[in-house]
């Protein structure tokens, strides 16, 4: 996704007022020591991925995005490379 807070306005704008936003993303390490190799890593990977993004901060996005985040849930994508490990899944609704 190119431009992940215009994705965010877009779906606020187009979801119900008690629609929920479902998210299930692998995103950005919590750990400084994979979160630089992310670093390094995200262009290569962004090529090979086909466009991912594997040290964006997803959680930052929704949260500065229209939306509350209601629950969240961390955990780990598994049998991936420790780069797209770290994942999150959760809901938001629209801020009042």
């Amino acid at each position: 996704m190119p431009d992940p807070a215009a994705a965010l306005t877009e779906a606020a704008r187009l979801l119900r007022p008690s629609g929920k936003l479902l998210f299930v993303e692998h995103v950005r390490s919590e750990d400084p020591g994979l979160a630089r190799w992310q670093d390094r890593l995200e262009r290569p990977w962004r090529f090979l991925g086909d466009g991912c993004h594997c040290n964006r901060d997803t959680m930052a996005s929704i949260e500065a995005s229209p939306f509350e985040i209601e629950r969240v849930e961390k955990g780990e994508l598994p049998k991936a490379p420790p780069l797209v490990k770290p994942l999150i899944r959760g809901s938001a609704v629209l801020s009042a």
